[in-house]
């Protein structure tokens, strides 16, 4: 555990491997590290950083941006709020949505023309708590978790089979997706902690 951020894969703009693996950053996922991806463009270098993270089988993984959002459109000023909710993973495909007032939403989805991908961990969370879909206790205690809340520490909550949840259909691929919390709240022997945006399906 560190709270240093690594470069755990490179990829060149034909998606090769140039150092690292996809494994070693699903690994990363899978405990539940912190995840961004440096990308390069012809005008533009950039940084995301995911909100929310996703390791599948193998070395399937993918980074989940909940919280962007632009008055710049294209290049353009553009008079309406909204929020685009991203996915990006190692196959140089994005999903894109553009979620605007009104309950509409476009998809903007395709594939990056990007130069370089270096995707990043932060592998700096502890395991304080885990149980399993009936409540019963797996590893760590409820009572240490309500200890890193007295303590004033973020919360990381791992979901597995979240993917499907809302269809109460768990049947899908195994996966386990991470969402960062806010505002845990000790109540009733419980903890709760509120998220904002929780991406389901991509």
């Amino acid at each position: 555990m560190t709270s240093e951020w690594r470069l755990a894969f490179e990829q060149d703009g034909g998606l090769s491997p140039v150092s690292g693996s996809a494994a070693a950053v699903a690994d990363a996922v899978r405990r539940g590290a912190d995840l961004r991806l440096y990308m390069t463009t012809p005008t533009y270098e950039e940084t995301l950083y995911f909100q929310q993270t996703y390791a599948g089988e193998g070395e399937a993984f993918a980074g989940l941006m909940s919280h962007h959002h632009s008055y710049v459109w294209n290049g353009q000023p553009f008079d309406e709020p909204y929020v685009s909710l991203f996915k990006y993973d190692a196959s140089g495909r994005y999903s894109m949505v553009k979620w605007l007032l009104g309950d509409r939403a476009q998809d903007h989805s395709g594939v990056g023309g990007y130069g370089v991908y270096r995707w990043f961990v932060c592998d700096r969370w502890r395991l304080a708590y885990e149980h399993d879909e009936q409540g019963n206790t797996v590893d760590g205690s409820l009572s240490d978790l309500m200890e890193a809340a007295r303590a004033g520490l973020s919360i990381r909550v791992g979901v597995r089979q979240l993917f499907g949840l809302n269809q109460d259909d768990v049947s899908g691929p195994e996966h386990l997706s991470f969402l960062t919390t806010m505002q845990p709240i000790i109540q009733d022997g419980h903890v709760l902690s509120n998220c904002d945006f929780t991406l389901i399906g991509a």
